[in-house]
């Protein structure tokens, strides 16, 4: 099983993503109080002109957000179309912006997204985000790994099983991009790019847990490594009828062979992992739950590759290794369980 460990990457949009990549997986929600924002009516002239450079930054950043901060990522509810976030940038642009919006002449321009967006951002700790993501990264056991991430109870058994044995081949932390995070207020959690040791960016998604001096954060193990109750090679190996779990990214597909060659009933993805090299063909019965469900994320991406969590089978009796039909869709994005912290 070590050879399942490949080098992170991710290309996200569910960020991210982000789920991680595989295309990202991300997601908008903005529900924070705006808190003591206080509009001037009444500024000299010469405020006006000391506050130009905060206006311009204010509506650069405006136009960031609504232009390509908005994008599904890994988690949403089943079937709900996704969670959102906003992505913002770090400490500094959060602080010119909110002095900016203290300005008449940038009222009508700064939205009520952007203001709580930025304030949400501050509610995370991106220092300690930052030291829980570099010990994850640099942690070269299963057990020391456990330390940094979320429901360590639950996961074990899957790092065992994922890593080979107690021993990991640790990817290394080298930065996080702070100026590209996108926050998940209904999860309490932020997503964004990490730099490992050999060069190599992926995403990773950080929960918090608890307020102010005693949050704790905690990385999404499962969705870092795009884990699968079964890898694609042992999935090959045993093609097994009932369903199980599988982290992937799908895109349209138009080839139809085998158990799945009737194209007016099903509908043909090509199927892809993270960490793993192998290529999946995927099918979904047209107008099934799974089917609909795809239907509704995917009519907005064009040929761009979605992540998904979803459950597949092979058919009884399946003459190839590599044709599975989805049966379930448990979610857009790789993060999954969030009842179980």
């Amino acid at each position: 099983m070590a050879d399942q460990q490949k080098t992170q990457s991710k290309t996200q949009g569910e960020v991210a993503p982000v789920s991680s990549s595989s295309s990202e997986r991300r997601r908008i929600h903005s529900s924070s109080q705006r808190g003591g924002l206080d509009w001037e009516v009444a500024r000299s002239a010469n405020d006006k002109t000391g506050n130009g450079f905060f206006i311009g930054v204010a509506v650069i950043l405006v136009f960031l957000v609504g232009a390509g901060g908005v994008y599904y990522i890994q988690n949403a509810t089943k079937n709900s179309g996704g969670l959102r976030s906003t992505v913002v940038g770090g400490a500094e642009a959060s602080r010119a912006l909110k002095e900016a919006l203290a300005s008449t002449e940038v009222k009508e321009v700064a939205t009520d997204t952007v203001v709580k967006s930025v304030l949400t951002y501050d509610q995370f700790d991106m220092q300690k985000v930052e030291e829980v993501v570099k010990g994850f990264l640099e942690s070269k056991t299963v057990e020391q790994r456990l330390k940094y991430v979320r429901s360590p109870e639950r996961v074990r058994p899957a790092m065992v099983n994922y890593y080979a044995g107690e021993e990991i081949e640790a990817e290394g932390f080298r930065t996080l991009n702070r100026t590209k995070v996108s926050v998940f207020e209904q999860l309490s959690m932020v997503s964004m790019p990490v730099q490992t040791s050999d060069f190599l960016l992926g995403l990773i998604d950080v929960f918090k847990f608890g307020d102010d001096q005693d949050a704790v954060y905690q990385v999404d193990w499962e969705s870092w490594v795009g884990y699968c109750e079964l890898s694609p090679r042992e999935a090959s190996e045993k093609k097994p009828t009932e369903p199980f779990l599988m982290r992937v990214n799908l895109r349209r597909n138009n080839y139809y062979n085998f158990g799945f060659s009737d194209d007016t009933k099903w509908r043909g993805f090509r199927m892809t992992f993270r960490n793993f090299d192998e290529v999946f063909l995927a099918y979904s019965e047209i107008g099934s739950e799974a089917d609909q469900a795809l239907q509704k994320i995917l009519a907005t991406r064009g040929v761009n590759e979605s992540s998904f969590a979803v459950k597949v089978r092979f058919p009884p009796g399946a003459r190839v290794n590599d044709q599975v039909e989805i049966v379930e869709v448990v979610n857009t994005g790789w993060i999954t369980n969030y009842t179980n912290r």
